[in-house]
């Protein structure tokens, strides 16, 4: 999971003056692990069957839907992260166009941030 830090704005509900944060943040703490696991087996399979259009498209939606909803919950980096990878993955998506080799090698190092941003500590 990913921590807040002194830069990072408070969603509504976050206690400024405790830092704890709000039942729906918290709730949405809690769904990450899912979320990083839905990613993660979304990748790993787009990596070993490239041509799987089901596998792009499971990791289009979940990377564009945390890159949407990372920020308002007070994780504006993850969600920078996210949007990276977003950029990539959507418009492959949308295109109904093979994930060429290039792309996939490319995508690597995004992956891997946003596996590390997701895995960090609240």
């Amino acid at each position: 999971m990913t921590r807040l830090d002194s830069t990072t704005p408070m969603p509504e509900g976050f206690d400024l003056i405790t830092g704890t944060p709000s039942d729906l943040q918290r709730r949405y703490l809690a769904e990450l692990p899912d979320k990083s696991a839905a990613i993660e087996r979304s990748w790993k399979r787009l990596q070993s069957e490239p041509t799987n259009r089901e596998a792009l498209s499971n990791l289009s939606l979940h990377v564009h839907r945390l890159a949407g909803s990372a920020g308002p919950y007070g994780l504006p980096l993850l969600g920078e992260v996210a949007r990276s990878v977003d950029k990539v993955v959507t418009p492959l998506a949308s295109s109904g166009e093979i994930v060429p080799s290039a792309t996939l090698k490319a995508l690597c190092p995004l992956m891997a941030k946003l596996r590390q941003r997701l895995n960090e500590p609240v």
